[in-house]
């Protein structure tokens, strides 16, 4: 795994690192690696939970004892499930005792990383602030 650190790096090193710290602040690695387990963990809940009502559904529409409508409707509920489910994620590391110091301007310890997409990159994440120019 490749950490490329500072929003003024290089464009190589940002773009060929899994993980892009946009500041110089090493404090967020471990938030990191405590996001990458709980990812891990929610994929397996996810995976878990998909093939199992799978296999009940399937079955119970082999014996006959679900309709394909019911079917349908059940299929959405255990889709908004595996969303919602993953959307606990957004707000991972989130310290409701933060938000009165990060709205003052003030930076919190690790309350305030969350994970960013950068579309060009879809594996790679974004942690913390930019740094001011």
């Amino acid at each position: 795994m490749g950490v490329a650190m500072g929003a003024a790096g290089s464009d190589v090193a940002i773009n060929s690192a899994s993980v892009a710290l946009l500041n110089s602040d090493l404090s967020r690695l471990p938030f990191l690696v405590r996001l990458s387990r709980a990812t891990t963990k929610v994929i397996w809940q996810n995976l878990i939970f998909g093939v199992a009502f799978i296999v009940v559904t399937q079955t119970m529409a082999i014996w006959g004892q679900l309709q394909p409508i019911m079917a349908a409707m059940l299929h959405t509920v255990a889709t908004a499930f595996v969303i919602f489910n993953s959307a606990r994620l957004v707000r991972f590391g989130e310290d409701r005792s933060d938000e009165h110091a990060y709205f003052e301007g003030e930076s919190p310890d690790i309350g305030d990383a969350h994970p960013h997409h950068d579309h060009a990159h879809a594996d790679t994440i974004t942690i913390g602030q930019p740094a001011p120019a």
